[in-house]
């Protein structure tokens, strides 16, 4: 069951992407697998203007920004894919993600949600070489608080709102769901979010979503707009057995009425 048929986060702000999606997947029609965290390597303002100004083509669009005061910007419903994850044939991820692009797909923006966080975890420069971070997230400059809880509180509307996610039974199964970008690209994203937010962040977003329990099914079932459930296998047409089946069924239904006229 999908809990919320808009796939949009009610008291967020928003900012739409002007083009998003994924040639493989139909519009609302995401099955949302897995959550990746990013570094945003810039600040709140520019990933709000690459909302409003994406050009036509491939480029970059994510679900949610997060900024270090708190502040939360939805740009794509989570029922539809962004391009926030790419990689190239000769990029060897990380050997969950790779169980999961064998098991959900090879492009991993199509079954995820992206989330992007304010700031730097490696030095960033302009096109002119000048030096455009403020700080690196390390010792000396933490995650913000306000930004943590933040990602928490998003986390777990997106979770909460996928029931084929909180069937998963085994909690390590559950804590396999949140990837960061570094684990599907290691060669060109090594640092994304970078050592900080692997050993000191990681563990209080993922726990922090998880230790809330799902909210109390109300009411009816939510109408089917987003999906509802993952789709089954598809299943060869058994062309044979249906014939014989058909066969066997009006050879039962001739015998019944020669009974019937004796």
């Amino acid at each position: 069951m999908a809990r919320d048929p808009s796939g949009w986060m009610s008291d967020v702000e928003r900012i739409p992407f002007r083009e998003f999606g994924h040639s493989g997947v139909a519009e609302d029609q995401m099955y949302p697998r897995a959550i990746v965290h990013h570094v945003m390597s810039g600040r709140m303002g520019g990933a709000r203007g690459m909302a409003l100004t994406n050009p036509v083509g491939q480029a970059p669009s994510w679900h949610f920004s997060i900024g270090r005061d708190g502040a939360i910007v939805q740009h794509i419903s989570i029922w539809d894919t962004g391009w926030h994850c790419g990689i190239d044939q000769s990029v060897i991820p990380d050997q969950l993600v790779q169980r999961f692009r064998a098991e959900f797909g090879r492009d991993v923006n199509s079954w995820t949600v992206g989330i992007e966080h304010e700031g730097f975890s490696i030095p960033a420069y302009s096109t002119d070489g000048k030096r455009i971070d403020d700080y690196l997230y390390g010792d000396d400059h933490p995650y913000p608080e306000a930004m943590i809880q933040a990602s928490i509180r998003v986390q777990r509307w997106v979770w909460n709102s996928c029931q084929w996610l909180l069937d998963i039974p085994a909690p390590n199964d559950r804590f396999d769901r949140f990837l960061t970008h570094a684990m599907i690209n290691p060669r060109d994203r090594p640092n994304d979010p970078g050592a900080v937010w692997d050993n000191a962040v990681w563990a209080r977003v993922v726990n922090g979503v998880l230790a809330q329990p799902a909210p109390a099914r109300v009411g009816p079932e939510t109408p089917a707009v987003p999906p509802v459930e993952p789709p089954p296998p598809q299943r060869e047409l058994d062309v044979v057995g249906a014939v014989s089946d058909l066969r066997a069924a009006m050879d039962s239904t001739a015998a019944a009425l020669v009974k019937l006229g004796a």
